[in-house]
């Protein structure tokens, strides 16, 4: 131990802390949260995208009065704590296989809320879909379909 390692904390002298989902909802809740940091931060129109999916499918109905703090809280208290990939790492297990390929295409069109996909974001994509274990030909076809439908969007800046 150096005598600045005490001043200066790397990330292999903090504790490790681990980040694990307590349900498959908070899980997609993590995953679209992660996907939508990948380039270091949140916009409001990611959050409200996110938070359309969460009002939107009958999945999340057992947590509709408890959203911010069962679902939202824990997951942005981890992404301080352990970025995109290791949110994704703790939450991808916890995804039904029935439910994979629905919850990349809403990451894949939350990915595009801004009107462009930088790198971080395809390789976050990228990632996300070796993670998920998702066919390469559903993710093709997910891509295809969401870069159509987005062609020309007009990007609302909050």
């Amino acid at each position: 131990m150096g005598i600045f390692d005490k001043f200066f904390k790397n990330a292999s002298s903090e504790s490790k802390f681990v980040y694990t989902p307590k349900s498959e909802q908070e899980a997609w809740v993590a995953i679209l949260y992660a996907c939508a940091g990948a380039e270091g931060n949140v916009s409001d129109v990611e959050i409200e995208k996110i938070s359309s999916v969460v009002v939107l499918k009958t999945l999340f109905n057992p947590y509709k009065t408890q959203l911010v703090p069962t679902l939202f809280k824990p997951v942005v208290d981890a992404f301080k704590q352990v970025g995109s990939k290791a949110l994704i790492d703790s939450s991808a297990p916890l995804i039904a296989d029935d439910n994979k390929a629905t919850l990349f295409c809403l990451v894949f069109d939350l990915l595009l809320a801004d009107g462009t996909l930088g790198e971080g974001e395809k390789e976050i994509a990228e990632y996300l879909i070796e993670k998920l274990n998702l066919d390469s030909g559903i993710a093709e076809k997910i891509i295809e379909v969401l870069l159509i439908k987005n062609k020309y969007a007009v990007v609302i800046r909050g």
